[in-house]
């Protein structure tokens, strides 16, 4: 996704985009509306490599968690109810030359 003044204006996907589109534009306004990026950094909650499941809303070591939408709860403005999280369990995150997750494993201890 690609964010322009709190907005989400490009969204690119190797599968389940149309899915991700028709979502967002059930709610036109707020379905696009960039709420908070989590980083989880728990090891004890990481997805377990057998019966894979997300832990506790993500915060697992390496879980991206990417909102949209009503952001009221966290100190924002913009309101209407709809909230949508996005789990990314296969991301590479970095914070300028610093790489802090690589395929959804927290690399930085």
């Amino acid at each position: 996704m690609r964010f322009e003044r709190g907005q989400a204006v490009n969204v690119t996907a190797t599968s389940g985009l149309a899915a991700a589109e028709a979502e967002m534009a059930r709610v036109p306004v707020t379905g696009r509306h960039f709420r908070e990026f989590a980083l989880g950094l728990n090891p004890l909650l990481e997805v377990p490599e057998r019966n894979p499941w997300i832990p506790y809303y993500g915060y697992g070591a390496g879980v991206v968690r990417l909102s949209l939408g009503d952001d009221t709860e966290l100190g924002g403005a913009t309101g209407g109810g709809y909230v949508r999280w996005n789990f990314f369990t296969d991301a590479t995150v970095t914070f300028g030359d610093e790489v802090w997750v690589r395929d959804g494993k927290l690399v930085v201890k």
